[in-house]
């Protein structure tokens, strides 16, 4: 599988094409990290890991350093292997498929849980090749501990990302 196309130095076109989502941001990039953000703090609010008090510090944070990843990925400025990874088990989808991971330190989230993992997974069709497409984002939660259900809970997000891949490949990539 060739390297992904947030990685070559090129400049290409995001698009999203995961869930649907509501939103007046200027750009897919901001549209994917405020949405992102909102639930992923009101999921650590849920949990009592982040204080009411910091919740649009930590929503306005978080947003701004997923959108940055976003648009490093559209200017091909990941680096492969810390940055984009392929997907393995991606091997039997109708698009090569990449994960971009990033790591954002919030101390403002209490107990072990002050790095919040986020993983994104695209598809960089061979159509398309100006364009990558995001299709799920979501916090990888270690916080169990337990090494065999934090794999099988990435595995059910890889799968709906596949899933999702597959749809939009059936529909030409109109999808978004």
């Amino acid at each position: 599988m060739a390297g992904s196309r947030a990685t070559a130095g090129r400049s290409v076109v995001y698009e999203w094409h995961g869930e649907h989502i509501e939103s007046c941001a200027p750009t897919p990039e901001r549209k994917v990290a405020d949405w992102f953000a909102a639930r992923c703090a009101n999921e650590l609010l849920g949990k009592g890991v982040l204080k009411a008090k910091y919740f649009n510090k930590f929503q306005m944070l978080l947003s701004a350093n997923v959108e940055e990843g976003l648009l490093a990925a559209s200017r091909g400025q990941l680096r492969p292997g810390s940055d984009v990874i392929p997907l393995a088990r991606s091997k039997e989808a109708p698009a090569p498929m990449f994960e971009f991971h990033w790591w954002f330190h919030a101390s403002m989230l209490s107990g072990d849980e002050r790095q919040v993992l986020v993983r994104h997974y695209d598809a960089e069709p061979a159509d398309h090749t100006g364009a990558i497409f995001g299709l799920l984002i979501h916090r990888k939660d270690v916080s169990s501990g337990d090494d065999v259900a934090i794999h099988d809970e990435q595995d059910d997000f890889i799968d709906v990302a596949i899933e999702t891949c597959s749809r939009c490949a059936e529909g030409g990539w109109a999808c978004g």
